[in-house]
């Protein structure tokens, strides 16, 4: 009876190779937990006492324990690490992107501003000429120093272009101006 009972006074022994490796393969071949039937059993394979098993057991699964929570940890930090890469360098390209974003809408905003200053020239040139077209249909092909659009009844009064060149100079003259885009085009022409 003194063999089965387990003293905590006795000096503590190290396990030889064979017991720990039936310990370990029992471990690993079953669950992690020890049922009464299941300890003496291995008591009896191993020769120590079942408390001994019980104590085996006990610190096996708490070494399991803090090795899996180490897995566990250094599983999770190489998943943090690559979140945290992918993190900068989505957060870089989103720099870049917002960067060309500003870039694209500076073109977009001078390229307006050209085409407005285009569709002004284009709306300063159609207005030059409608004014050129309006004084050459004052201006008459032939010229008699009368004019017949001041005419009354049979009366013609002496016409104010009466020294003015004829028509087809003054289209030249004209058409030099709307190709130059000059809009004071009076200075420029000689009559």
């Amino acid at each position: 009876m003194e063999q089965d009972t387990f003293s905590l006074g006795e000096k503590k022994r190290r396990l030889s190779v064979d017991q720990i490796k039936t310990l370990e393969m029992n471990f690993k071949a079953e669950e992690n937990k020890l049922e009464q039937e299941r300890k003496v059993r291995i008591a009896d394979e191993t020769g120590l006492h079942p408390n001994q098993v019980a104590v085996w057991f006990q610190n096996r699964r708490a070494r399991w324990k803090t090795k899996q929570l180490e897995r566990d940890y250094c599983v999770l930090k190489a998943h943090y690490d690559s979140l945290k890469l992918e993190y900068n360098n989505l957060e870089h390209e989103t720099q870049v992107l917002t960067s060309k974003l500003k870039e694209l809408r500076a073109k977009v905003r001078e390229e307006k501003r050209e085409e407005e200053h285009t569709m002004s020239l284009k709306e300063q040139k159609r207005e030059t000429e409608e004014e050129n077209d309006k004084i050459f249909q004052m201006v008459p092909t032939s010229h008699n120093g009368l004019c017949s659009s001041t005419t009354l009844g049979s009366m013609a009064e002496p016409c104010q272009f009466r020294n003015y060149p004829e028509k087809e100079i003054i289209m030249v003259k004209l058409k030099e101006l709307r190709n130059l885009n000059y809009v004071d085009y009076g200075s420029n022409l000689q009559w």
